[in-house]
């Protein structure tokens, strides 16, 4: 038994991470890391920061899914590509306010 990826979900997790490493959100969530980040953990700058790409990450994911899961409830269909693509069609649009930082980083602005 092979463990595959359905088609289409690696573009969205992709565009995901993009998003979790370079989001002006990530400022927000790395300074509110008192109400969030547990205190057992230890508070190395790294670790939060990582945590909190993650965080924003899986907001993404999450949130960038939301319209496809209304899309499949409304039509009664499961799991499809029309679905697939809608989810990556919301989370290339919650990734623009992060496309500045991308092109900063490329070293193209």
């Amino acid at each position: 038994m092979s463990a595959t990826a359905p088609p289409g979900i690696v573009p969205i997790v992709a565009l995901a991470i993009v998003n979790g490493m370079f989001s002006p959100m990530l400022a927000l969530v790395f300074a509110l890391q008192g109400l969030w980040y547990p205190f057992f953990l230890p508070n190395s700058l790294g670790l939060v920061f990582a945590s909190s790409s993650l965080l924003v990450s899986t907001f993404t994911l999450m949130l960038g899914g939301v319209p496809a899961a209304l899309y499949e409830r409304l039509t009664g269909t499961g799991p499809s590509m029309a679905s697939r693509l809608i989810w990556l069609l919301c989370v290339a649009v919650l990734t623009l306010p992060a496309t500045s930082n991308v092109m900063k980083a490329l070293g193209l602005q």
